[in-house]
């Protein structure tokens, strides 16, 4: 009899440690989620930020001009062309 409540008493001691770790557990990802929202809120602010910092270069030297691209903007003359859409010599049918 005595060694089963020794065992139920450390049973008791375990669920109790083990609960206090998943708490703390918790709580650090909730700090963690907490600070993840600060640093998204503060990258947007920044992109928007550079963004409009490159339309202002763009504005003033030009899309295609050296002070822009160094602003991080893509020259005008270094966007990709896109080529044909559609299949080319293919009459669709596929018969």
């Amino acid at each position: 009899m005595r060694r089963s409540i020794s065992t139920v008493v450390s049973f008791d001691t375990d669920i109790k440690e083990v609960d206090a770790d998943l708490n703390t557990y918790n709580k650090m990802l909730s700090d963690v989620d907490e600070f993840q929202g600060r640093v998204d809120t503060k990258e947007d602010k920044l992109n928007n930020k550079s963004t409009r910092f490159a339309a202002a270069v763009g504005g003033r030297f030009g899309k295609d001009s050296d002070e822009y691209e160094k602003a991080g903007g893509k020259r005008t003359g270094e966007w990709k062309k896109s080529g044909p859409r559609g299949k080319a010599g293919g009459t669709g049918t596929g018969a």
